[in-house]
């Protein structure tokens, strides 16, 4: 059933009061300057070094009225240029930037055209006489001779390099134009003229020192940082064949943890930065344009709308965002427009996809039936002889019937078919598509960027297919009426469906990994089997679960600069409006399936419903600031303070009605059966003032303080307002004197430190209140099930702020002419006064213990960062390549924690977070009397009353000496228990490889966990398999188990229900899995064609590639298992194989 009126009308009445906003401009200056006078009279200093013609025309906007106007094509604005003029008029200064060019400029009212002149023509003999032209290239700070520079003919697929004294040689023409380029330093263009010699100084390339990096409300360059701050480009992101900007995200930046546990179209990752950040959990605050959102909407952003992303990973870097950033933040900045003609971007992908790794049945139905009769001793007898016998003449002839009529009841079937019915549900492929579009471009006064993404998914199953279809619009507009004012808007609407059965749920995974695969789909006539029913018959007929999701978000922005690149005041007000409708329809008890020949049909379910389910919210947003920044000699300060209000509106309505008359059209109204609702709504808000200044001294002292004052609506009025502040400061070492000498090799070195408190408002929205819960009973009255009122619980008299403190130290290294860039850092980080039960009480308190804010927590962690990019010639072409490796690691401990016993049950103090407590195995038994001399094993044992202990059964150590194996209550008295591992990922790893030669480009990605312990759950059918139960499934992986003839098997003699009761299902060393891995996230192979070749076509870029997705893994976890999906109940991994194409204008 469709039905889209809500979502879209709702939408649209929201988009009208949106766009109704305009802007009141309340002052307006004039001027009355005679033009002349002011051509004359305005006098410009301009002090570049090989900066771009672009760059110089907008300082000489930004530091005058004068207002440029040219065609991109005809004039080169990214010719590098070199100028030395102070207090000069503005004819002096363009004489001097386009001498030697065919540019010519007209000055009319301020306002100055740059046109294209027609070329000076040599004379014919001239010009196309060819002649060797010689120079050398030198470093323009120490004089040194470069060897290996590019020097290629612009234009041309021709070039040479210099050689070992700097020196080159190459055949040109009059009107020749070379590029001389080398890693670690800026390009340079040069005409050749008549000039026979040209000796070229190239300038150090510091432009990764001179990145602009987002930070909290506003921007800094890279070297001015002091706090632990990480970007991420948007090349990074590009051409990655996932429906997920967070898994894009993976691997890139040392300590951002993003895990992925399920394959789903629709499921978003878990972000943390750091590691652990309290009991109560807490992720990073994230921001797409200042905007906070939900790390669900962000992962469906279309990446290729990305211009960069900033992780702010430090109190210092993250304090300016207060209460919502105690574990970090995370900066998206979106494309805009730029001054210029239209730019058009299409990009495409074709994607198939296939399962990582699935469960590995053993598809023998004479080992399954021989296991299965053994396992269900002493208490059932599954498969009598003949039909063992049976199962074996299966094996040899496979077309033999799968079910016959049982020997001992005659009225039912014995199944003997061995299948995967993983395999009979999914398929082994699956096809996906991507396509987006961007157009971008302006003028002086205006501009803007629009991107549009569709994306379409069709699932893994093989019967009633699940659909995932999603659609991005993004619209950036930026106005510049006048000079001192800039208005913007910035829109996002977001809006994707989910179409899937009723029963494809997180449940689903697992029940057919526990089904019995001796039971086939079908029987002899045609009816479901038990097993059929409930796994393909409830796809194709158990109805079908539908969301619906818009997301419509609008942010206005202004900025009037009171001091033109010295003090400016900003503001922005955002509206978001998200709306979720969910239909669901149960259709159980329309189809039947049958055990014997005999036998009537069953349904399979014992009742229908529709249900409909609808969240709403409403987020809005404003901050007010300003920001100032001025140099004055060797001293630099800047500064940002203003003002922040959130608010947050929810509503949940969920109405379920049985007894659906027809699923043709299945609405809650035409059900006639019981209704139940259920209604949740809350309101939160934030309001806050904020600061940050900086400070610098000669370039190479900062010092950096920031504050934030909030106050939230989730604590009592008392303790509603907190004031949490950070300071840093870095140290340019290699801006000394001293160290002079060593910038031939360090060309940069900087240290950084910091100290910060943060809040952290992760509790519920209304904990410091007495709240009662209302409930239909499950007690008949009066022929009814009333509704109840339970009595209200504890709570606690105070209740505020968690409070984080993080000390930080780092240092960023770049070495031999930048080609090398090192970064590391240290912190330590703790949780005060995280909100745990107040007290250890016992149970007959009658209700839950209170909250307050009485458990602490400390983190330790570092982070490495190391780059290597060069470049050499290859077939006389330059060769580019890069290598970036990423590695960090943290560990986490309780410091103060109410238990005073050092209950196992329960947090204490000293306990390492991730803690894995189990029994030691020594092994099997190998004898009786092995088993006689040992210590008794009755409270480790499964069924132990049922069934003695034989040679075979595990055996586990007696540590404490007391000859039983027991589990004790405390950490001081665990018995025969001690801590055997630990369930945190550690050490996570990523290794990005980059080359491009003549058009072709490789990257390769690797991402990876170092060190992690992972115990299988109890009763976990995808590990134990038949260890479970006697109608579990034997796994390939239990072929490997004890036997006389195989007394060093893996796992321990056939005897059921040691995985659900004792033995296995108990932590213990023997089976604790090794979770580390190593995968092969991606790889991408492209080609972009010649622009000679395209160019005349009117493209100016056509790029074919080629991706793989999680293309493979090592690890040595079991088989069953993705390693980034442990849960016996997630979505199958997928890899993925892409074919794309991208194309601008």
């Amino acid at each position: 059933m469709k039905n889209n009126g809500s979502i879209f009308s709702a939408g649209t009445r929201v988009a009208r009061i949106l766009f109704l906003f305009s802007f009141c401009f309340l002052s307006l200056y004039s001027y009355a300057v005679n033009v002349d006078e002011y051509v004359q009279n305005k006098m410009l200093t301009v002090e570049v070094q090989n900066k771009t013609v672009k760059e110089v025309l907008d300082y000489i906007e930004k530091n005058s009225e004068f207002i440029f106007f040219y065609y991109n094509k005809a004039v080169d604005t990214e010719r590098n240029v070199s100028l030395s003029i102070k207090d000069k008029p503005i004819t002096v200064i363009l004489d001097q930037l386009f001498q030697g060019t065919d540019v010519r400029y007209e000055i009319r009212d301020r306002q100055i055209s740059l046109k294209k002149e027609p070329i000076q023509q040599f004379p014919q003999d001239k010009q196309q006489q060819k002649r060797k032209l010689t120079g050398t290239v030198t470093d323009a700070s120490t004089g040194e001779p470069l060897v290996g520079v590019s020097i290629m003919v612009r234009g041309e697929n021709r070039g040479t390099i210099t050689g070992i004294d700097g020196s080159f040689s190459i055949e040109v023409y009059a009107n020749t134009e070379l590029q001389f380029s080398y890693i670690g330093y800026k390009m340079q263009s040069m005409k050749v003229g008549n000039l026979q010699v040209i000796n070229i100084k190239m300038v150090v390339d510091d432009a990764m020192l001179d990145e602009v990096v987002v930070v909290g409300y506003g921007t800094q360059k890279k070297v001015n940082l002091s706090g632990a701050v990480e970007t991420v480009t948007a090349k990074e992101l590009s051409n990655r064949a996932t429906n997920n900007v967070g898994l894009a995200l993976q691997g890139l930046v040392p300590n951002l943890n993003i895990t992925m546990s399920s394959g789903g179209a629709d499921y978003t990752p878990t972000f943390n930065i750091r590691g652990e950040t309290s009991i109560n959990g807490g992720e990073p605050l994230i921001l797409v344009d200042g905007v906070p959102v939900t790390a669900a909407d962000f992962s469906r952003m279309n990446s290729l709308d990305i211009e960069n992303i900033s992780i702010l990973k430090d109190a210092s870097s993250a304090a300016v965002y207060g209460a919502r950033a105690a574990f970090g933040v995370i900066l998206v900045t979106t494309k805009k427009g730029e001054e210029g003609a239209i730019k058009v971007n299409f990009n495409n992908s074709f994607n198939v996809r296939t399962p990582t790794r699935i469960v590995q049945v053993v598809e023998d139905p004479y080992i399954q039936a021989s296991y299965k009769t053994i396992m269900g001793a002493p208490w059932y007898h599954l498969y009598t002889d003949e039909e063992i016998d049976y199962a074996q003449q299966r094996v040899e002839d496979p077309s033999l019937p799968s079910a016959i009529p049982s020997t001992k009841d005659k009225s039912q079937y014995t199944y003997l078919d061995a299948h995967n019915y993983y395999e009979d549900i999914f398929e082994s492929t699956a096809l996906s598509h991507q396509h987006s579009l961007s157009l971008s471009g302006g003028s002086s006064k205006a501009t803007y960027y629009l991107g549009m993404e569709y994306y379409g998914e069709n699932g893994l199953l093989r019967y009633n297919k699940d659909e995932y279809n999603r659609y991005n619009v993004r619209s950036k507009v930026e106005y510049h009426p006048w000079k001192w004012l800039t208005v913007g808007n910035n829109t996002s609407w977001s809006y994707y469906t989910y179409d899937r059965p009723t029963h494809f749920s997180s449940n689903y995974f697992k029940e057919v990994y526990e089904k019995n695969c001796m039971i086939p789909v079908y029987n002899p006539d045609g009816t479901y089997t038990v097993v059929g029913a409930q796994t393909v018959g409830r796809l194709l007929h158990g109805g079908n679960h539908i969301d619906k999701s818009l997301n419509l978000n609008s942010q206005f922005t202004a900025q009037i600069d009171v001091l033109k690149n010295v003090w400016s005041l900003k503001g922005d007000f955002t509206a978001t409006i998200y709306n979720k409708h969910s239909n669901e329809w149960n259709s159980d008890n329309e189809y039947t399936y049958k055990r014997g020949p005999e036998l009537a049909a069953t349904y399979v379910g014992d009742q229908n419903y529709a249900m409909r389910v609808n969240d709403y919210s409403m987020y809005t947003v404003l901050n007010l600031y300003t920001d100032f920044h001025k140099r004055w000699g060797e001293h630099s300060v800047s500064a940002v303070a203003g003002f922040n209000q959130e608010y947050k509106s929810y509503e949940y309505l969920k109405s379920k009605r049985t007894d659906l008359i027809s699923e043709s059209y299945p609405t809650v109204q035409l059900a006639t059966g019981d209704m139940t609702m259920q209604e949740d709504a809350y309101q939160w808000a934030v309001r806050s003032g904020f600061y940050r200044v900086n400070y610098m001294f000669k370039d190479r002292y900062i010092l950096e303080t920031n504050g934030r004052y909030d106050g939230s609506s989730r604590f009592p009025k008392k303790d509603r307002f907190g004031f949490f502040p950070s300071v840093s400061g870095a140290w340019i070492i290699s801006e000394e004197s001293f160290f002079a000498s060593l910038k031939k090799v360090l060309n940069h070195v900087k240290l950084r430190a910091s100290y910060g408190s943060l809040g952290n408002q992760n509790v519920g929205y209304y904990s410091y209140i007495a709240s009662m819960n209302a409930s239909k009973s499950g007690v008949l009255l009066n022929g009814k099930l009333p509704m109840t009122v339970s009595p209200a619980g504890l709570i606690s008299n105070a209740l505020t702020w968690e409070k984080v403190y993080t000390t930080n130290g780092g240092i960023d290294i770049n070495m031999l002419d930048n080609r090398l860039v090192m970064s590391g850092d240290v912190y330590r980080r703790d949780t005060k006064e995280m909100l745990v039960p107040g007290k250890t009480l016992p149970s007959v308190l009658g209700t839950a213990v209170p909250k307050a804010n009485s458990g602490d927590m400390k983190t330790r962690g570092w982070e490495v960062s190391v780059t290597w990019r060069d470049r050499f010639r290859l077939a006389s072409k330059p060769f580019n390549y890069s290598a970036t490796f990423v590695l960090s690691d943290s560990r986490s401990w309780i410091t103060r924690y109410d238990n005073p016993t050092n209950l196992l049950s329960d947090y204490r103090v000293g306990e390492e977070i991730g803690e894995i407590w189990g029994l030691v195995t020594e092994g099997f038994f190998v004898d009786q009397e092995d088993i006689d001399s040992h210590a008794d094993q009755w409270n480790v044992t499964s069924y132990p009353g049922d069934r003695k202990i034989e040679p075979g059964d595990l055996k586990y150590k007696d540590l404490d000496g007391n000859g039983k194996i027991e589990k004790g209550l405390t950490a001081d008295e665990p018995g025969d228990f001690k801590i055997i591992g630990n369930n945190r990922s550690r050490l996570p790893f990523g290794l990005d490889l980059n080359a491009d030669w003549n058009g072709f480009d490789l990257r390769v990605f690797v991402q990876g966990i170092g060190k992690k312990q992972w115990y299988p759950q109890n009763s976990d059918y995808k590990f134990f398999g038949i260890y479970v139960s006697p109608w579990g499934n034997v796994l390939e992986n239990n072929l490997d188990h004890w036997t006389e003839e195989n007394p060093n098997g893996y796992f321990p003699r056939l005897k059921s229900y040691t995985a659900t009761s004792g033995d296995m299902s108990i932590n213990q060393t023997r089976y604790l899995q090794n979770a580390a891995y190593l995968r092969m996230k991606n790889i991408t192979f492209g080609y972009t064609l010649p622009k000679q070749l395209i160019s005349k076509i009117g493209l100016s870029s056509v790029r074919f590639y080629f991706s793989g997705e999680n293309l493979f893994e090592i690890t040595k976890l079991c088989k069953n298992y993705d390693p980034e999906g442990l849960n016996n109940n997630s979505h199958p991994f997928q890899r993925t194989f892409s074919l794309g194409l991208n194309i601008a204008l």
